[in-house]
């Protein structure tokens, strides 16, 4: 068994700044999580304690039910895959996806079974005579990859491994590490400050900012169900738009009042949740597809307003357009036919099914 397990895990420099500031985390056997935030959020730390390439502070680190806090990093069972390869320049393709095990003593007829095995997986049975110099950047993954396939460890680490590729390859190589975590199944945990590699990736997503795990879930509870600002603001590309509002009670029901006295009713199933905040100002959290340029929606909750487009981004499959609301910048996707230039009014509508209220102070979602 291969669970991973954090308890109140703190990382602190001797200058009093901390890293990681007392996380809780359990990763489950065969599964597949990611810590995801932006630099400095201490996801890349959280990593290398597990790997036990830094020490730390205070807490618990435990693998397969051992606590490794005080083990070193060869004999916790771990293989890691960093962001720069780290392969031998003067070694073959074979040579380096065996030296780790042949430095263990392991027999040449294991290690040749070992690597002819992953090469096959990996699709790079032809490069192993080759050495490093004579690869792509995505071949040299593949190798940094295969190196850590062969030892069969408990637990796999990815340290930002694709953020070194270009857009096309770090696409294809993403669908290659999903693909290798289905057909080995090894515990793995990956980081990147990617949320596509995030929540294309993963089973579980791990978001983190300024040291603190800020929400733990699988991809789409994280989408549609964020808890904090941050989390909606950072899952989705673009991120989800904040308005200022004020909630209004209006008889029995409730209403949003937007700048530029805009009004959007509040759907009727929601006025138990948000009652106790009539009177009060709130921000309207709505993601990008859920603002869009006024159809034939068939539903309820679908209210209309206008806007007048900044800037337009033409996407092939869709249209991204930019505007603002008291100085809030705003984006909606539309369809790539709609009218939609800058400085002309463009009717829209939002589909108030998927809206959040958030708190303006503490970020979160109410």
């Amino acid at each position: 068994m291969a669970q991973v397990t954090l308890r109140n895990v703190v990382k602190a420099y001797d200058n009093g700044a901390q890293a990681v500031k007392g996380i809780d985390l359990d990763i489950a056997d065969h599964e597949f999580v990611v810590l995801v935030g932006p630099s400095g959020c201490g996801k890349s730390t959280t990593l290398r304690m597990i790997a036990g390439l830094e020490e730390i502070t205070s807490g618990e680190i435990a693998i397969g039910g051992r606590v490794v806090n005080d083990v070193p990093p060869s004999e916790r069972d771990i293989a890691m895959v960093f962001q720069n390869y780290a392969l031998y320049p003067h070694m073959s393709v074979y040579e380096n996806m065996a030296f780790g095990l042949s430095l263990r003593k392991v027999p040449k007829e294991t290690i040749r079974q070992r690597v002819e095995e992953a090469a096959r997986i990996l699709h790079i049975e032809p490069l192993l005579e080759r050495r490093p110099r004579q690869l792509s950047g995505g071949q040299r993954q593949r190798v940094a990859m295969g190196r850590a396939m062969v030892r069969n460890p408990k637990v796999f680490l990815f340290d930002e491994p694709l953020s070194n590729l270009d857009a096309k390859l770090r696409v294809q190589m993403r669908t290659e590490i999903k693909k290798l975590h289905q057909t080995v199944r090894t515990t793995t945990v990956y980081v990147t400050h990617d949320q596509v590699e995030a929540m294309t990736l993963a089973d579980r997503v791990v978001v983190m900012n300024g040291g603190r795990i800020e929400q733990v879930g699988a991809p789409q509870e994280l989408y549609h169900n964020p808890a904090t600002r941050f989390v909606a603001g950072f899952i989705g590309s673009p991120g989800m738009n904040f308005i200022p509002a004020r909630l209004e009670a209006a008889s029995a029901a409730l209403r949003l009042h937007l700048p530029g006295d805009i009004v959007l009713p509040v759907p009727a199933e929601r006025t138990a949740r948000y009652s106790a905040w009539a009177g009060k100002e709130v921000l309207l959290g709505i993601r990008p597809e859920h603002l869009t340029e006024q159809r034939n929606l068939d539903r309820p909750n679908v209210a209309t307003l206008s806007a007048t487009p900044e800037v337009t981004e033409p996407m092939g499959m869709e249209t991204l357009v930019h505007f603002r609301m008291a100085d809030a910048p705003i984006c909606a996707r539309v369809d790539p036919a709609a009218p939609a230039a800058p400085g002309v009014p463009l009717p829209m509508a939002a589909d108030l099914n998927h809206m959040h209220l958030l708190d303006p102070a503490s970020g979160r979602i109410l």
